[in-house]
């Protein structure tokens, strides 16, 4: 049984699989000429062609470059929020292009191994709330593909590390910093497993606003050199924010960097150093810095008490991202090698281990808070408890919507909705004083709902809904309906 383990990034998805005890990437895709400095395996880009083709990975990439209007990229964020994108002239939900993605990714590795995978573990950002899990084992199932478990990304990169480790490490800090996301996880590295004590972080404050804030620079510079000005062309827009990118993944090799960006009959030629780029990310790393206090603050963590800290997802190769958590006065932080590949085995091994002898506790990194009818807000699951967990609640039970949201820390954190439910009527019309509400956080983050019959202590499951990408049953149907072709 072939088992592909996907460390699903909004840039680019690494994959791999045990192949006769022998770990086996799936083979990067040929680089389009005068790309970027470094491919991940598979782009995470869809794209419809003028035949009304799907096309995906590098091919999609290609065609974005002179056609972005055709293409969808940086999607994977927006999973479980109801959106659509409009891709040539349709307009498709992120669940859809998500789906396409998967399938492209598990059928270029059944030609490579020979047979197609039967199932897949996904290394998700750990800030992923229950809605956008939802989505994406959705996504997973029109794809055709049975996903055995979600596991937080930077749990998974440090139980890959930890294959490396020959003494115990209490106090590590692994910083997934990824293009749409940052996550920080505090971890203990024990004699037999891993123990995850803390989880925070954000989406939409990785490296895309990075790139976004280097693009408008150039942006500005070319217009105050020309008086020429690249905003509101989505196809220069596109170039440089590819710009923005290749200068940022050079500047992790290189002391400095030269390009030169021509529209128009004009030409503007910039050089960039390090210490140039991180003076000019400054604002937008302080997006890192939240996170990284708030895990600290969550289990009393002191800065002389860190023994590690492990760097993954695309900032691992910033050397900014560097500077900024060295200023923190934290050790010397660690990038992961080939990290995403890092991340995909562990996820495998994190899968794999769950009911063996390693023993690893992952967290919740979002409160779960209830809202009644009444609009009483009760919490029913704290940030950072051990999953899989079961909490009861005493209710006096109500008629009308229940509402269930997720929310990070402080009181400025984003509020995710999660589902909405009711008490069926019998419960109701026999006037119980109260009833006990039954809530499951399993292993992969996602909370169920029961509750439990007054007298005879029976449990009823409870459906949560408010999901609209759930319309959607079939793949095939929906791109037919569309008029397109995989």
């Amino acid at each position: 049984m072939t088992i592909l383990s996907v460390d699903l990034g909004s840039w680019g998805v690494s994959a791999g699989a045990w192949r006769d005890e022998v770990w086996e990437p799936l083979r990067p895709e040929p680089a389009p000429q005068g790309g970027a400095v470094r491919q991940r395996p598979f782009r995470s880009c869809v794209a419809i062609d003028e035949g009304h083709r799907i096309v995906t990975g590098a091919a999609a990439l290609a065609l974005a470059a002179s056609q972005p209007e055709r293409a969808a990229c940086h999607f994977l964020h927006e999973l479980g929020e109801g959106s659509t994108r409009r891709v040539a002239d349709r307009l498709i939900s992120p669940e859809v292009l998500t789906a396409l993605l998967l399938r492209a990714v598990v059928e270029r590795a059944g030609v490579q191994y020979g047979n197609r995978p039967e199932a897949m573990v996904l290394a998700v950002p750990a800030c992923f709330n229950a809605s956008q899990r939802r989505a994406l084992l959705d996504a997973a199932q029109w794809a055709d593909i049975d996903v055995l478990a979600l596991v937080n990304a930077p749990t998974a990169a440090v139980v890959d590390w930890r294959g490396t480790r020959s003494v115990p490490a209490p106090g590590c800090v692994v910083v997934d910093f990824g293009a749409h996301k940052v996550d920080v996880s505090a971890v203990d590295i024990l004699p037999d497993g891993l123990s995850v004590q803390a989880t925070c972080g954000e989406v939409c404050a990785g490296l895309a606003a990075l790139d976004r804030r280097l693009a408008d620079f150039l942006a500005d510079l070319f217009y105050t050199r020309t008086q020429i000005g690249l905003r509101g062309h989505p196809r220069l827009e596109w170039q440089l924010l590819e710009r923005a990118r290749e200068a940022r993944e050079r500047l992790g090799e290189a002391e400095m960097t030269e390009f030169v960006l021509r529209h128009d009959g004009h030409e503007v030629t910039m050089t960039l150093t390090r210490d140039q780029y991180a003076e000019l990310m400054e604002p937008t790393l302080q997006h890192l810095r939240r996170p990284l206090w708030q895990v600290q603050s969550d289990v009393a963590l002191l800065t002389s008490d860190i023994s590690h800290v492990l760097l993954v997802g695309g900032g691992a190769e910033v050397p900014a991202v560097h500077q900024c958590i060295k200023q923190l006065e934290y050790h010397h932080p660690e990038p992961l090698a080939d990290w995403g590949q890092a991340t995909a085995r562990g996820a495998l091994a994190f899968a794999r281990q769950r009911h063996n002898e390693l023993a690893i506790a992952d967290v919740t990194p979002l409160s779960l808070v209830l809202e009644t009818p009444a609009g009483r807000l009760v919490t029913l699951l704290e940030r950072n408890m051990p999953i899989p967990i079961r909490y009861a609640e005493s209710l006096s039970p109500e008629d009308g919507d229940y509402r269930l949201w997720q929310q990070g820390a402080g009181g400025a954190a984003r509020q995710a909705p999660v589902g909405v439910f009711r008490f069926p009527e019998s419960l109701l019309a026999t006037g119980p004083a109260q009833v006990t509400l039954l809530v499951d956080m399993d292993a992969d983050g996602l909370p169920s709902l029961a509750y439990r019959e007054p007298g005879t202590g029976w449990e009823h499951p409870l459906r949560l809904g408010g999901f609209p990408w759930r319309q959607v049953h079939s793949l095939d149907g929906l791109l037919a309906g569309l008029g397109l072709r995989a």
